[in-house]
């Protein structure tokens, strides 16, 4: 079987490299850069990430992978549990109930409301917004001091353009499951933080880029239709999906009008060298353009520079 995928994206490599593993003739079309925004670049004695700076190694999918190709992970420094928000001034990020309880990243009346979610009656729908799930179990002032910034720091989105169930599908089933966040998380035994330490690699993520790029077959070249395909008996569309639609749109129109339909967030990376405080993984903001900035040479070796996300749906 000859099998063609289009998009040397991260996705796209380790599809190739997993087919390619089992017997299967596979090639590898891509018109730009392989990695795609998995890539590391190097300026002078900076290395800036232009996407991603690492992976949760919650996974085992991904180590195994890593133990596979011949690449040593490395977990983030403990400066990568420090975290910021900006509103109105600089809040740092309990790192426990305690500190949450104690310190200032919300005003008494929010605190007491947000505690009020234990005795909210469950009122799970098919699905609705970040916005509207969490401002009806822990109030309007939450969602403005968390909810802001992490959407804007995972997703570039909003709390209003995101679904509860896509954008965070473990605290939707809480109520669903549960009856409410306390009291999952209670008989859970577990709190909200994402399980799995951030980890990457010395250099940067294209070392992964670059493992799993070297024993496939990889053409530069960009495909504009199924046309150019006919000769292999499976194709792979491994591109954002505006891509796919110009790729499909003689064969199946119905399709591409369908993938032409699914937004994407504009966000420009600005990478800068020099020192920046408070020393920390980084800084969230609920409202402005800079939607955060990540200081990665304080939690990874070899890295030498902060970088700015600006733009967003903002």
């Amino acid at each position: 079987m000859k099998i063609a995928i289009v998009g040397a994206g991260i996705s796209g490599l380790t599809t190739a490299y997993y087919l390619q593993e089992s017997g299967v003739d596979v090639t590898i079309f891509e018109k730009d850069k392989v990695g795609g925004k998995a890539n590391s670049v190097r300026i002078g004695e900076f290395l800036f990430e232009e996407g991603v700076n690492g992976f949760l190694d919650n996974s085992p999918e991904t180590l195994e992978l890593c133990e596979k190709i011949g690449i040593t992970p490395i977990k983030a420094n403990q400066n990568s549990k420090i975290r910021y928000i900006f509103d109105d001034k600089l809040y740092k990020l309990p790192s426990s109930p305690k500190e949450f309880l104690l310190g200032n990243i919300l005003p008494f009346s929010a605190k007491i409301r947000m505690f009020r979610e234990f005795f909210i009656p469950a009122n799970p729908q098919i699905d609705e917004s970040v916005e509207s799930f969490t401002n009806r179990r822990l109030g309007e002032f939450f969602t403005h001091r968390f909810m802001k910034p992490m959407t804007a720091g995972i997703y570039g989105s909003t709390p209003s353009n995101l679904s509860i169930n896509a954008a965070f599908p473990k605290i939707a089933t809480l109520e669903k499951e549960y009856g409410g966040l306390f009291k999952g998380m209670m008989k859970k035994k577990k709190g909200g933080n994402p399980s799995g330490e951030l980890t990457s690699f010395e250099y940067g993520i294209s070392q992964m880029i670059d493992k799993l790029a070297q024993n496939l077959n990889i053409i530069n070249q960009e495909i504009s239709s199924l046309e150019e395909l006919k000769g292999y008996d499976k194709i792979i569309l491994s591109t954002p999906a505006y891509e796919a639609s110009k790729i499909v749109s003689s064969n199946y129109p119905t399709l591409a009008n369908y993938l032409n339909k699914i937004e994407y967030t504009p966000i420009a990376i600005v990478g800068f060298s020099g020192d920046i405080e408070p020393v920390s993984f980084g800084i969230l903001t609920t409202n402005l353009r800079t939607l955060g900035i990540l200081m990665d040479k304080y939690i990874f070796p070899n890295r030498g520079g902060i970088r700015a996300m600006v733009g967003g749906l903002r």
